[in-house]
C-alpha cells in the first residue's frame, strides 16, 4: 500500500487492528471525510462514530471499543504525571487536568482535593452540565470535599469545542465556595475551565476572585 497522509496514518493503524487492510483504509478515509479531523472522531459520542460504519454490529463494536481503548490509553499517559502524595504544582495539575478533559464530549465538573501540607489527595467526580446547572450546590461541595478530609480543594469544568472564558455564573459560583469553605476551614485554591488547547483560572484574591487566562502548558 501507497504512503498514507499523515493525518490518516494513526487512524488507518487503529483499524488494521480489526480489519483487512483495504477496508482499515476505507473506513478511515470515510470517517475522516464525515467528521474532518482525528480530534473531532475522538471527540464524538461512540454513538455517532457507529453510525458512520459500515459493516456488522460485532464489526461497529469493535471499531468503537478500539477507539475508546486508545482515547483512554492517551488519557492514562497524560495523567499520570500528577500521582497521589505528589505537592501541588500548578503545571502538573493543569496537564492532570487536560488528560482528565481530554475530548471529553460534554461538559463535566470534578474537584481535586490536598491536604494541610498541600499532597494530593484524589479528585472525585461531581456531575456532568454546566457549573450553574450540574448540581455543585454548596452542601455538596462542603460534604465531598470533608469526605476526603481536604484542606485545599481545586475546582475544575471543561467547555467541549469552546473557549474557557469563564461565564457569570461560574464566577459566582466559585464566590460562593470560597465563603462557604472559609467558614469550615477549607480553601478553594483555585477553578479551572479547559477548553480546546487553552483553560483559564478564577481564584482567589484580595479584591475577590480574579480570572487569568493562559495557552496550554507544555
Amino acid at each position: 500500500m501507497s504512503m498514507l497522509p499523515c493525518n490518516l496514518e494513526p487512524l488507518y493503524s487503529l483499524l488494521a487492528c480489526v480489519t483487512n487492510p483495504e477496508n482499515a483504509l476505507a473506513v478511515a478515509n470515510h470517517l475522516m471525510d464525515a467528521f474532518g479531523s482525528m480530534d473531532r472522531i475522538f471527540s464524538c459520542h461512540i454513538s455517532e462514530i457507529k453510525r458512520e460504519i459500515k459493516g456488522t454490529e460485532d464489526f461497529r463494536n469493535k471499531v468503537a471499543f478500539l477507539l475508546e481503548s486508545a482515547k483512554s490509553l492517551t488519557r492514562r499517559r497524560m495523567m499520570g504525571a500528577f500521582t497521589l502524595g505528589e505537592r501541588y504544582h500548578e503545571v502538573a495539575v493543569v496537564k492532570h487536568l487536560f488528560g482528565l478533559f481530554y475530548f471529553e464530549p460534554t461538559e463535566k465538573v470534578y474537584m481535586l482535593f490536598f491536604d494541610s501540607k498541600m499532597r494530593y489527595l484524589g479528585k472525585e467526580f461531581v456531575s456532568s452540565g454546566t457549573v450553574n446547572t450540574s448540581h455543585v450546590t454548596i452542601r455538596r461541595a462542603l460534604e465531598i470535599s470533608l469526605r476526603h478530609s481536604a484542606s485545599y480543594v481545586i475546582l475544575a469544568h471543561n467547555h467541549p469545542f469552546g473557549k474557557p472564558n469563564p461565564s457569570a455564573d461560574d464566577i459566582s459560583t466559585t464566590n460562593s465556595l470560597i465563603t462557604a469553605f472559609a467558614e469550615t476551614g477549607l480553601k478553594l485554591l483555585e477553578h479551572y475551565i479547559i477548553g480546546g488547547a487553552s483553560f483559564s483560572k478564577i481564584l482567589s484574591s484580595s479584591g475577590g476572585v480574579l480570572h487569568q487566562g493562559y495557552e496550554i502548558l507544555q
